[in-house]
This record gives C-alpha cells, sequence and structure tokens, in this order.
C-alpha cells in the first residue's frame, strides 16, 4: 500500500502539496522548470559551511541566486546534489575535485538542509555521495547523491544547507561547492507554457 503511494508523489505533486499547505494556491499556474542551484564556500579552516546563507553578498561564478531563498512564484523539489573542491587561480579554474578525490575530514562530514526553522533533512554522512558508499553509484567516478525523498524548498522562505566536517581544513584559492538538482517552478506572468 505505501509503495502504491510513493509510487504515485511526483516532484511536481509534491511543490504542490507545500506550496498549498502554505498558502500558495496559484503555485500551480507556474510555469515548470529543471532547477540547479549552487554556493561556493572558501575553505578557510571552518568546521562548518553555511551553503546559501550567504548568497546575497555573493556574485556568478560563486553562487547562481541573488539570496538564500527562491522569488515569488519559484519552488524546487530537491533530486540530487554534489560536493566539489574548484581550486580558483588569479580568476582561472585550475582544477575540480569530486569528492571521492577530497580530504577525508570532509567525506566524514554531514550534510543537512533547513528550510525556515525546520530542518528537512537530518544530517547525512558526506561519504554516501561517494561512489563506494553511494547505493545509487553505477560506475566508479559516480558522485551524486540521490534523495529518496523529493525535499521541496517553497517561495519566499530563508534555507540553508550546513556541512560540517570534523576537523579545520585550509587550502589557499579553495572553494567547497554544493551543487543541487532537481525540478523547480518560476514565475509565468502570462501563461503556463
Amino acid at each position: 500500500m505505501i509503495e502504491q503511494i510513493l509510487s504515485k508523489v511526483t516532484p511536481q505533486s509534491k511543490i504542490l502539496s507545500v506550496s498549498k499547505k502554505l498558502g500558495n494556491k496559484g503555485i500551480k499556474d507556474q510555469q515548470g522548470t529543471t532547477r540547479v542551484i549552487y554556493d561556493a564556500i572558501l575553505v578557510d579552516g571552518q568546521t562548518e559551511y553555511r551553503f546559501f546563507e550567504d548568497a546575497k553578498s555573493k556574485k556568478f561564478p560563486f553562487t547562481n541566486l541573488n539570496e538564500n531563498r527562491l522569488g515569488v512564484g519559484e519552488a524546487m523539489a530537491i533530486q540530487r546534489a554534489y560536493l566539489a573542491l574548484v581550486v580558483i587561480v588569479a580568476g582561472d579554474v585550475t582544477s575540480i575535485t569530486s569528492i571521492d578525490a577530497m580530504n577525508p575530514n570532509f567525506q566524514w562530514g554531514d550534510l543537512s538542509i533547513r528550510v525556515g526553522n525546520a530542518e528537512i533533512m537530518k544530517p547525512i554522512k558526506v561519504n554516501s555521495f561517494s561512489a563506494n558508499f553511494n547505493k545509487n553509484a553505477t560506475f566508479d567516478q559516480y558522485s551524486n547523491f540521490e534523495f529518496d525523498t523529493d525535499l521541496t524548498i517553497p517561495p519566499l522562505v530563508d534555507f540553508i544547507m550546513p556541512l560540517r566536517i570534523s576537523d579545520a581544513q585550509q587550502a589557499n584559492d579553495t572553494y567547497l561547492v554544493l551543487v543541487v538538482e532537481g525540478v523547480g517552478s518560476i514565475l509565468a506572468l502570462d501563461t503556463t507554457l
């Protein structure tokens, strides 16, 4: 019975359901889209990196958001995420490293998701992203974490994605990047296409 119910829940229906509960019934009239959001934080010796929290103070290519919330008529059902280390020297990207090649202190960390005042994803071990521990990995270099449940970010609600690591690391010119992918809605002023 539960399997039948779960198989009928789509990312789009999850967005509609959450938005309706928050009083935003107009989301059904918005345009559907594929949504990818990302944020980069300098690896500067912290033991907690709070992705998207300071998006307002960053510019491309360090984030693709203007703040740590989605706009009017926008929502997102998170389906996948991945982490990478990006080295930028004098404005040039010199390397991109997946989770499989990262320092073990990053791999032993944990990631959670908070929307508003609610923790919508309890901490998961970062090494779950790695091909060695990833139940969805189909080849050696697979490092996308696929969520079992479509976690929903509604419009106009602050969100952050804190990553804790076990020991402080510092690396000059190196950024920890979190990329989150899924299904979204965007504002459609005239009509839904």
